[in-house]
């Protein structure tokens, strides 16, 4: 077995970046052609293209016309108890591991 793979049960990132260094190919962008049909290899012009294609192919919201938000929850179904204590807030803090990624609440597991 590869040396570098070794520890990939320990550290799930390890077997990313040797994936990731063992890839031939690179994704680049561009060149691309300007408006005029002229081809565009530096980045800073090809990213202006970019940022004008962009913003013309999404539309901007309606703000007179915005919909009124549905009501999900009318008061039923209340949670009457719950316990919540510092050592089962701890535990469960304990038990989140770091080489995860955040969830919904964009909190990162290592904090």
């Amino acid at each position: 077995m590869n040396n570098e793979l070794r520890g990939v049960k320990v550290d799930p990132k390890a077997y990313y970046r040797y994936a990731n260094s063992k890839m031939k190919a690179r994704e680049s962008v561009g060149p691309l052609e300007d408006k005029n049909g002229n081809i565009v290899c530096d980045d800073k012009r090809m990213r202006e293209i970019l940022n004008k294609y962009f913003s013309i192919v999404y539309t901007k919201e309606d703000l007179e016309n915005i919909a009124e938000p549905r009501v999900l929850f009318n008061g039923e179904n209340l949670l009457e108890e719950m316990n919540i204590t510092n050592d089962k807030v701890l535990k469960k803090l304990q038990e989140l591991n770091p080489e995860k990624s955040h969830g919904n609440d964009t909190v990162h597991p290592a904090i």
